[in-house]
């Protein structure tokens, strides 16, 4: 595949971001999701204890650590007594990365509390205070020189029963002067509440989702005492004995967040939560808190502010309510079965409840800074409409539908089935054989097996842009970005092998082309309506459970596009800034720009010259055509045309096959008012060096047209019988592909090759080669393409040949099992033995299905493809169109041989030659003189036949330009110079 590396360049030009960009209808262009609070995370607050999440003890020896809870512990985590000799500990940043811990634990460290007691960081070097003691209302500076290795452990050995400490602090050190200064505030003053390296990174975005901030994910909150305070140690973990876990961040501390950045806040208010609760929280955001409870009115100096008034709220009725992987998906399962309810119509129902009584908390005054968010469902409409009208049935008809098209495309699998000698060498070629896929499929609608993704591959398929048409809603994501996690593959079981894997994986997320990948993504979601796009998340560290996070650490590097930076976070940025110009296509201004091609462009036979010119129309004003991306076989490249900037054209002469076997292109264009038009197109890769026949299924309902002849390439004399099938194989109705099904057992193990072939279970082609000829297909290549279209499809296939008979043990290819729910190109050789070298007469190839279950499930035949190695039989040779200048009256010899070929080596001869519209030809030579009009300044075309000696021919067209003068003509010629080093001529 061809790189583009235009994207990067591209992006790289947006250097800045304006300070609130706002897409369609009044929404940001981004929305951050914010990861998870643990002691495995990142340094988010200057307050790292924040992360410890827990007080520990180890009284039975060693590092087995017991969690303390209450009565040990007040309400907010405070200790209240310390047993003898079992001090407790706390564990800040303890687990995170020894990147994070070395950007950010690494200097000054500040341990201050209120109250009376012994706390110590004894594993870091003691500056200032007291060592050791009990302390009223204490400070202990430290110095942490090797933050990466030394991890924080904080103790507390002793107290007073009597003033326990609380608002307990580690201060992390300043970035400002790292070794020198913490964050610590000087005494009687309120500390900062967040590490200013992370507002850094919040900063440029305008909505933050906390999701995870809130532990939404198997709450089980119900009332509002089980909520976390704001004046808590932790601000993750257990808080309530039995419940876990329950809360996550304060609220409190969500909105001083916003309201530092200047950011809406879109909460995930708990599944179980009682209105009580849901009413407190609509009081605290609109009026703030005393710690405890919402206010009920507006009070003059809160404890703690409530959101800016001039920022949202949006709300969302938990988090992925339809997912059984999560407790409150099954919860609401199980509800909405319970009550003869669909899953849809009840979590509907639940979050209009929600959205009523945050209304009548708020009133009239206020609701217009409430968003209802309609958390849909990624490629499921149905629960997406179903949703819609119970809230819209309960007064409150949501904002916008939101959904989380990831992109990934079961890539990690891609990988993994080539081997471990692929993945154990992450070096560049391997790295960009990986993007290459992973665009292919971006490219070409492989959507993968995932929910999250559809036919079109870049995640927001069709009837989830009904829905929005439908109902008059923006599409709001959820979440997105690149899904690639390889757990189920880097177990403990599969080891050296998955850690090997995940590995891979994460250089892959690294590497600067993932900016190209993702930016394909984005236009893909773009075209279909996308108006939020949501960075999920903001930081995370990387391993077998997915890269999600746009930075690996907090203070990691955004400045370049290199696999040491934050590429898509930086990514983000620049697409943000980009975006500033660009409309919506909800919102277009007067007329919008459109691509005149079809998807579907001409096949491009390899090594014959390509071109297809991709035009554009309608619009305001000046059009500007941009590639967005491509896969593209060597040789063939896609270029802006000189004078017209509305104009992409596709050219070259392939020089190999691609896999699948199709290329794809993938642009949008730009009137003068910035509205927006795509195009995706694809075109076949035919023929090459050896093909004897390559099938096209392209058409209505191949399967039911049988025998199926159409054929992209034949070689000459050969024939083709066509595709048909045994008597088990059942046909249905479905364009461009041979759409069948296969009669199985219940149960995979039953579902034998043995079984398929004696229920005659197969798909059938025949291959003839031309009369008194035979054919060598020792070592041939085979290529073909299967889908399994129904999850109990036939996960594996074996081919077969006459040559080497039907039996069970007799098949030369077999291609193991796999669950994909897409297009699998597979390819092999045919044996290298004497019985496939002089054969004669009709050669048979069967296709076996095995290993699925029951009646009925379908799976499609979309490509095959037979290539000779030892090429036997003639092949066509390729004439290749030429340029040519003549003056006046004058002839000129033209070789138009020189830039044509033949796959056998066979030489060429000009056979015959046209007549032209203005001049004379006439074979000469070899070659074709022509004799230019008089006193014309024109350009003539003529064509002309060549042959290899051999019966088979070819043509192509020459055009001469004629001058009148030899100054002119001398120009003419000095252009036509510069456009032959354009050409693609195959050597």
């Amino acid at each position: 595949m061809r790189r583009l590396d235009s994207v990067l360049v591209l992006v790289l030009a947006c250097s800045s971001v304006a300070s609130y960009c706002r897409a369609a209808r009044g929404y940001p262009e981004l929305q951050l999701g914010l990861g998870g609070i643990a002691r495995y995370g990142q340094a988010r607050f200057a307050n790292a204890l924040y992360t410890a999440g827990e007080w520990v003890t180890n009284a039975s020896g060693g590092w087995t650590w017991q969690n303390v809870q209450a009565p040990q512990l007040d309400r907010n985590g405070n200790p209240l007594y310390v047993l003898p000799n079992i001090p407790l500990v706390a564990l800040p940043l303890y687990d995170a990365s020894t990147t994070e811990r070395t950007n950010m634990c690494k200097g000054r460290l500040s341990l201050t509390w209120e109250g009376e007691a012994d706390i110590r960081l004894p594993n870091a070097t003691h500056v200032s205070g007291t060592v050791s003691g009990v302390v009223l209302n204490g400070r202990r500076d430290y110095t942490s020189s090797d933050g990466g290795g030394n991890r924080m452990m904080m103790y507390l050995y002793a107290l007073n029963t009597n003033n326990p400490p609380r608002n307990i602090r580690l201060w992390l050190p300043d970035p400002a002067d790292a070794m020198n200064r913490s964050l610590a505030p000087p005494a009687g003053q309120a500390g900062p509440l967040f590490h200013p390296t992370y507002l850094d990174v919040v900063r440029p975005f305008r909505l933050f989702r906390f999701m995870d901030w809130l532990e939404t994910n198997n709450n089980r909150t119900e009332d509002w005492s089980d909520r976390r305070p704001p004046a808590h140690c932790f601000m993750h973990g257990q808080h309530i004995p039995g419940k876990e876990p329950t809360g996550g961040v304060a609220y409190e501390l969500c909105i001083a967040l916003c309201n530092t950045a200047g950011a809406d806040m879109w909460i995930c208010v708990p599944h179980l939560a009682t209105d009580e609760y849901v009413t407190n929280l609509a009081r605290l955001v609109l009026y703030g808190s005393d710690g405890t409870n919402g206010y009920t009115a507006p009070v003059a100096d809160p404890v703690y502010r409530p959101l800016d008034t001039n920022l949202r709220v949006f709300v969302e009725y938990s988090n992925e309510v339809w997912n059984p992987g999560f407790t409150q998906g099954n919860w609401a399962y199980n509800q909405s079965v319970a009550l003869g309810l669909t899953w849809g119509q009840f979590v509907g129902r639940k979050a209009s409840r929600v959205w009523n009584i945050f209304n009548a908390v708020w009133g009239a005054a206020n609701t217009q800074r409430i968003v209802r968010v309609g958390a849909g469902r990624s490629g499921d409409a149905g629960y997406c409409r179903s949703f819609i009208n119970e809230a819209i049935a309960n007064g409150v008809k949501p904002h916008f539908v939101s959904i989380a098209p990831y992109f990934g495309n079961d890539i990690e699998d891609w990988v993994y089935a080539k081997g471990a000698a692929f993945f154990t060498d992450r070096s560049s070629a391997n790295i960009n054989c990986a993007h290459d896929e992973l665009q292919r499929r971006l490219l070409s609608g492989v959507a993968g097996s995932s929910v999250m993704n559809d036919d079109t591959g870049g995640g927001i398929n069709q009837a989830i842009r009904d829905v929005c048409v439908e109902y008059n809603l923006p599409l709001v994501n959820y979440e997105g970005g690149p899904s690639i996690y390889t757990s189920d593959i880097d177990t403990p079981s599969n080891q050296p092998t998955g850690s090997w894997l995940t590995s891979f994986m994460t250089e892959f997320n690294r590497d600067p082309r993932m900016v190209e990948t993702y930016n394909i993504n984005m236009n893909l979601c773009k075209l279909r309506g996308l108006t939020t796009h949501a960075m999920f998340v903001d930081i995370s560290g990387w391993g077998k459970y997915g890269q999600w996070g746009h930075k690996e650490f907090t203070a990691q590097s955004t400045n370049y596009y290199t696999r040491d930076c934050a590429v898509k976070y930086k990514y983000m940025i620049d697409w943000m800034a980009g975006q500033a110009s660009i409309r919506h296509i909800d919102e277009p201004l007067g007329s919008v720009p459109t691509f005149d091609n079809d998807y579907n462009l001409p096949p491009a036979e390899i090594g014959r010259p390509y071109k297809v010119d991709l035009t554009t129309s309608g619009g305001n004003g000046a059009r500007t055509a941009k590639l967005i991306g491509a896969y593209l076989a060597g040789g063939i490249s896609v270029t802006s045309v000189p004078g017209a900037a509305d104009m992409l054209r596709i050219a070259g002469a392939a020089t190999n096959t691609v896999a699948g076997g199709q290329c794809a292109v993938f642009a949008r264009v730009l009137d003068a008012d910035g509205d927006p038009g795509w195009g995706r197109f694809v075109f076949k890769l035919i023929g090459g060096n050896g093909t004897i026949v390559e099938s096209d299924f392209t058409g209505a309902s191949p399967a039911l047209n049988r025998p199926w002849t159409n054929c992209y390439y034949l070689a000459p004399e050969f024939a083709c019988a066509g595709w048909d099938r045994g008597a088990g194989v059942t046909t249905y109705a479905g364009s461009n592909a041979f759409i069948f099904a296969l009669n199985m057992p219940s149960t995979e193990s039953a579902a034998t090759l043995a079984l398929a072939i004696a229920d005659n279970e197969y798909l059938t082609v025949s291959v003839t080669p031309p009369p008194g000829t035979t054919v060598d297909l020792r070592n041939a290549e085979v290529q073909f393409s299967i889908g399994r279209i129904d999850y109990h499809a036939p996960r594996r296939f074996a081919v077969f040949t006459s040559v080497g008979g039907f039996t069970d043990g007799a098949q030369v290819y077999d291609t193991g099992r796999f669950t994909s729910m897409l297009p699998e190109a597979f390819s092999f050789r045919m044996p290298g033995t004497a019985a496939y070298q002089s054969l004669t007469g009709a050669i048979e190839f069967r296709i076996y299905g095995y290993a699925g279950q029951y009646a009925g499930h379908k799976a499609s035949l979309s490509a095959f493809k037979l290539t000779a190695t030892n090429v036997t039989f003639n092949q066509r040779p390729i004439a290749v169109d030429d340029d040519a200048a003549a003056q006046a009256q004058q002839a000129v010899n033209i070789d138009v041989l020189a830039n044509d070929m033949d796959w056998d080596g066979n030489a060429l001869a000009v056979q015959s030659v046209s007549g032209p519209v203005h001049g004379s030809a006439v074979v000469m030579s070899n070659a074709v003189q022509y004799t230019a009009p008089a006193l014309m300044s024109v350009t003539d075309t003529f064509t002309y036949v060549m042959n290899d000696g051999r019966g088979a021919t070819d043509s192509a067209t020459v055009s001469v330009i004629v001058v009148p003068e030899p100054a002119v003509a001398l120009a003419v010629a000095l252009s036509l110079s510069c456009m032959a080093m354009r050409r693609h001529t195959l050597m």
